[in-house]
C-alpha cells in the first residue's frame, strides 16, 4: 500500500497579512488544529513558506493510507474560516516510494504500454 502525501500551498488573504504574529499563533491553535485533530489518521506537518515565496505564506503536509479521512479532512477544511485566513493555491498531491513498489513487481506481471490503446 502506499503512503500518499500531500502537499498544501496556503496563500495569505488581506486578513492574515493584516494579522499580528500572536493573533496567526492563536487562530492556528484554536480554529485550525482542532480541525486537524478530529482526523487522526492524517498525519500533518506545518512549514512557513513566505520568506522564500511571494505566492506562498505557509505549506502543510499532509501524510496518509486513509484517503476518506483526507477527502473528509479537506471537506472540514473548506468549511472551516481558513479561506478567509489563507486560500488554497495548489495541492500537490505525491506517493512515497512508488518506484521501490514498481521495481518490486514480479517480471511479467507489468501491463504493456501501447499509445494505440490509450487513444
Amino acid at each position: 500500500m502506499f503512503r500518499h502525501t500531500y502537499f498544501l500551498h496556503l496563500k495569505p488573504t488581506a486578513r492574515w497579512i493584516g494579522m499580528s504574529p500572536l493573533e496567526r499563533s492563536h487562530y492556528i491553535a484554536t480554529e485550525l488544529f482542532p480541525v486537524f485533530a478530529r482526523f487522526p489518521t492524517v498525519m500533518m506537518r506545518f512549514f512557513d513558506g513566505e520568506y522564500y515565496s511571494p505566492q506562498v505564506c505557509d505549506v502543510v503536509m499532509l501524510e496518509t493510507n486513509d484517503l476518506p479521512a483526507y477527502h473528509a479532512l479537506l471537506d472540514a477544511l473548506a468549511a472551516s474560516s481558513l479561506s478567509e485566513m489563507c486560500g488554497i493555491s495548489h495541492i500537490i498531491p505525491t506517493v512515497e516510494s512508488s518506484m521501490e513498489s514498481y521495481e518490486a513487481m514480479p517480471v511479467g506481471s507489468e501491463q504493456p504500454f501501447s499509445l494505440e490503446e490509450s487513444v
